[in-house]
């Protein structure tokens, strides 16, 4: 996995368990919120590039979520015009706002091998 440093303050992905990277918010200011039932796409300040037989997962990771009645699920969507920046879309499936902070770890990337599914039906 190649990792581009796009904004200053951004923060390179370290590993972690079960073959993860960690990811980090670069916000460009001290915190944003995701209101509830809301959707906020958060900036890494990096690009990834990995090999085309390669595809990168993404799942939410931020230990504050713990809390019940706070829920957050994490989706990548690639956009045009953005110079490769990694943006991860948090939404706030829960009933309160929720602050992500500066350099806060918010998601896991997961490099997985592409793989054709075969499927077999069995009437």
């Amino acid at each position: 996995m190649n990792v581009e440093v796009l904004k200053d303050g951004a923060i390179i992905p370290t590993p972690a368990k079960g073959g993860a990277v960690d990811l980090y918010a670069c916000l460009g200011c001290a915190s944003v919120a995701v209101l509830p039932h809301k959707t906020r796409e958060v900036p890494c300040g990096i690009s990834i590039t990995i090999d085309d037989n390669y595809e990168l997962l993404i799942r939410p990771i931020i230990e504050q979520l713990y809390d019940k009645s706070k829920r957050i699920n994490a989706y990548l969507y690639p956009k045009e015009g953005n110079n490769g920046e990694l943006v991860i879309t948090l939404m706030n499936d829960g009933d309160f706002p929720f602050t992500i902070s500066e350099g806060m770890r918010i998601a896991q990337g997961i490099v997985v091998p592409k793989m054709q599914v075969e499927i077999i039906h069995h009437p």
